[in-house]
C-alpha cells in the first residue's frame, strides 16, 4: 500500500515560523512534523508515499531526501500551483493508482491503528473513508456529519439532508481511498476533497463511511495548538510519545548548555546546542535549535526560532521571537 502526505500549503497561521521553513519542517519535539508523520505511516505497514511540494520545497526535501534512511521509498509531486487537496492528488495519479492507498495531511500529530481503519474500509466497500473524533467545542474545526452506520451525509454543510438525526464529527486528518476516486477529480485545476469530491461522491450515492479514531490527534495548524501539543507531550498526556522519551518537566536536545545557578524550566523543549543563562525562568515554551538565552529571563507561553539571542533581563510572553531576513530580531505575539 501506498500513501499521499500533503505538504505544498503556505502554513500562514503558523507564521513566522514558516518564513523560511515549510510546514511540515516545523520540529515537534526536535523532530520535524513530516518524519513524525513518515514515521507513523510506516509503523503501520506502509513504506512507500509521495509528498507534494510548492512552498519552500527543498526544506522538506533536506529532511526527507529519498526516504531510504527510513526505511521508505519517497517520491515527490511538485506543484508549480498549488492544486488543493484533490487537485494535488490527482497530479500524484501515477503514483497512487490501482490500489487502496491513504492521504494524510501534514500539519497533524496522529497515532491510531490505520491497518485496522483499513480492514474497515475494505469490509464497507467504500470508494472512502474519513478517519473522524469526537468534536472538541474549544476548537474551531468545520464538523463532518454521519450517520448511525457510520455513513457519511453531511461535510462543511455542503449537502441538504433530511433523514435521521446524525452525529457531528471532526475530520482528524487521514483518508483512505480506493483508486476510484480518481475519476471524480478534474485534472489540472484547483480542487478540493472535502468541500468539491465528497458532496459529489455523497449525491451520487458513492458510500463514504467513517472511521472512529481511538488514538491521539492534533492540529497543528496554529501557534497556540503548537505550544499545546508539547504542553501535553511534557505532561505525559500522549501515550505514544510517552513511549518514545524519557520526559521530566523539560527536553533538552544534544549539546545544550544550562546553568548551574537558580535555573526554572517548566514544560519546556530545547533544541539543540542551546545555552541558558542564571537566574532564568521560561515556562511553557518552545526554544528551537541554536538559540542563547540570557541571564535573569523571564519566559512564558513563548517561541523561539532558530538562531536568536535573547538578551540578559528579557521578559516575553504570548509571544513568537524570529530572525528576519536582514538579521534583525523581531517579537510578534501570538494571536
Amino acid at each position: 500500500m501506498k500513501a499521499m502526505i500533503l505538504a505544498a500549503g503556505f502554513g500562514k497561521r503558523l507564521q513566522p515560523l514558516t518564513f523560511k521553513r515549510a510546514k511540515p519542517a516545523i520540529p515537534v519535539m526536535n523532530v520535524p512534523l513530516i518524519l513524525q508523520n513518515l514515521k507513523f505511516i510506516k509503523k503501520n505497514g506502509i513504506n512507500e508515499a509521495v509528498i507534494n511540494l510548492h512552498y519552500l520545497p527543498d526544506s522538506i526535501k533536506n529532511i526527507v531526501g529519498d526516504g531510504s534512511r527510513l526505511g521508505m521509498n519517497i517520491a515527490y509531486s511538485y506543484e508549480t500551483e498549488i492544486m488543493g487537496t484533490a487537485g494535488g492528488l490527482k497530479k500524484a495519479e501515477e503514483f497512487l493508482k490501482n490500489s487502496t492507498f491513504i492521504m494524510i495531511n501534514s500539519d497533524t500529530l496522529i497515532d491510531f491503528d490505520l491497518q485496522d481503519a483499513i480492514r474497515f474500509h475494505r469490509q464497507n466497500n467504500a470508494i472512502a473513508t474519513m478517519v473522524l473524533t469526537d468534536i472538541n467545542e474549544e476548537e474551531e474545526y468545520g464538523s463532518v456529519e454521519v450517520d448511525e452506520d457510520c455513513g457519511v451525509r453531511n461535510i462543511l454543510g455542503k449537502i441538504q439532508y433530511t433523514g435521521k438525526p446524525l452525529r457531528r464529527k471532526v475530520f482528524a486528518g487521514v483518508h483512505i481511498f480506493e483508486s476510484r476516486i480518481f475519476d471524480f477529480v478534474p485534472s489540472g485545476i484547483f480542487y478540493e476533497i472535502n468541500a468539491q469530491v465528497y458532496p459529489m461522491l455523497i449525491e451520487k450515492g458513492e458510500k463514504v463511511c467513517s472511521y472512529q479514531l481511538s488514538g491521539y490527534f492534533n492540529d497543528i495548524g496554529t501557534l497556540k495548538r503548537y505550544l499545546k501539543v508539547h504542553k501535553e507531550i511534557l505532561q505525559n498526556r500522549i501515550p505514544f510519545i510517552k513511549r518514545k522519551y524519557e520526559i521530566e518537566s523539560y527536553f533538552t536536545g544534544k549539546n545544550c548548555m544550562i546553568a548551574s545557578g537558580n535555573v526554572n524550566l517548566e514544560l519546556v523543549v530545547l533544541g539543540e546546542n542551546c545555552q541558558v543563562g542564571n537566574n532564568t525562568s521560561i515556562v511553557e515554551s518552545v526554544v528551537l535549535e541554536n538559540v542563547r538565552v540570557g541571564s535573569g529571563v523571564r519566559m512564558k507561553m513563548a517561541i523561539i526560532d532558530n538562531g536568536v539571542s535573547i538578551d540578559d533581563g528579557m521578559v516575553i510572553e504570548g509571544s513568537v521571537v524570529y530572525v528576519d531576513d536582514n538579521g534583525e530580531r523581531k517579537i510578534v505575539t501570538i494571536p
